[in-house]
């Protein structure tokens, strides 16, 4: 069930002042479309508005707010795993390291070149679905803003 949704006085003024704003750009952005030269009145169809609306899609995304919690997740799973393959592998390993110090090195520096890689790849997804939000937020304010 949706909450009832009352308005104080300065929010009533506030949101009339917006739809005012809104209503006055939507006009503004119309004459720049429908004007012709001549004309002293310009006729806002229902149509028009439909259009305008198809055209700039307005409309309000919730964020996903797992977003977070599913890099946590994800994160976990490959440092548990990273742990369970070490737990595995160290007797191995530290036999290598006491009979072959320098096959060690190698192998040690592998495993840090690939967790880099791994960490750095989690890394530019993260920020590229960040950089896509913001994207997107400043299309959706351009959009209900009509600039």
């Amino acid at each position: 069930m949706k909450p009832q949704i009352k308005y104080t006085k300065t929010g009533e003024e506030e949101v009339n002042r917006y739809l005012s704003e809104q209503k006055d750009l939507l006009e503004e952005y119309l004459l720049q479309d429908k004007y012709i030269i001549g004309d002293e009145i310009v006729e806002i169809t229902g149509s028009d508005i439909v259009e305008i609306k198809q055209k700039l899609n307005i409309s309000y995304k919730k964020p996903n707010r797992y977003g977070s919690l599913k890099l946590a997740s994800y994160l976990y799973a490959v440092f548990g795993v990273i742990m369970t393959i070490l737990g595995i592998t160290y007797p191995y390993f530290r036999q290598i390291m006491v009979s072959n110090k320098e096959q060690a090195y190698i192998i040690l520096a592998g495993f840090f070149m690939s967790f880099l890689g791994i960490f750095i790849s989690i890394y530019v997804k993260y920020k590229e679905k960040r950089q896509n939000e913001i994207k997107y937020r400043k299309k959706f304010t351009n959009e209900i803003t009509l600039v």
